[in-house]
């Protein structure tokens, strides 16, 4: 059998660019983290703060205690009743 269209070859100069490019995005992709974490610490040192970009969800409200009322001076005291140890029988 005889092939009807002929192997596509790039020249040399299309073949560099292309690595070229794939260094640049290979070198983007590792020193994004760097570049990243460089361009943070330079805004804190400037003191940037970020802004909120939406307003913060309304907080729960407190639950408070229910007032208690005063007791009588005439009251019983609530005293808890004495302990009273018991031997263990086996």
């Amino acid at each position: 059998m005889q092939r009807t269209t002929q192997p596509q070859s790039i020249s040399p100069d299309t073949a560099a660019l292309l690595l070229v490019a794939l260094a640049l995005e290979a070198l983007g992709v590792a020193l994004r983290p760097l570049t990243a974490h460089g361009l943070a610490l330079l805004l804190t040192l400037a003191g940037w703060r970020p802004t909120a970009a939406a307003p913060a969800a309304p907080a729960a409200p407190v639950k408070r205690p229910e007032p208690t009322r005063p007791r009588p001076a005439n009251a019983p005291s609530r005293k808890r009743a004495a302990r009273t140890l018991q031997a263990v029988t086996a």
